[in-house]
């Protein structure tokens, strides 16, 4: 597996910017305060753990839908795809010449 850099890890928790207070917060409970808020903390960051994974499933499908894209990019590219649309267009131009002559 490609390592991933630090910097990439933390993109999350720098969206949201609580993660980095919750866990300070937690840090000075530990110490021996309230274990009542200690266990909201975790309860909230399980909420942000559940958000992202939708953030990712959505990520997901919008990698799928650049796979499309850029199938189709690749297509004209090759010129592939500019020569099917014109075989099309061609065909429907003989097609409408054909019916005007009937």
């Amino acid at each position: 597996m490609k390592k991933l850099r630090k910097s990439s890890i933390n993109i999350w928790d720098r969206i949201t910017g609580r993660r980095k207070n919750q866990l300070k917060k937690a840090e000075v409970l530990q110490n021996g305060l309230y274990k009542e808020v200690v266990e909201e903390l975790k309860k909230s960051l399980q909420d942000d753990q559940h958000e992202f994974n939708h953030l990712l499933a959505e990520l997901g499908q919008e990698r799928a839908r650049a796979k499309e894209v850029r199938i189709i990019f690749n297509k004209v590219k090759k010129g592939e795809l500019i020569n099917d649309l014109e075989s099309m267009l061609v065909g429907t131009v003989r097609y409408k010449e054909r019916r005007k002559k009937k």
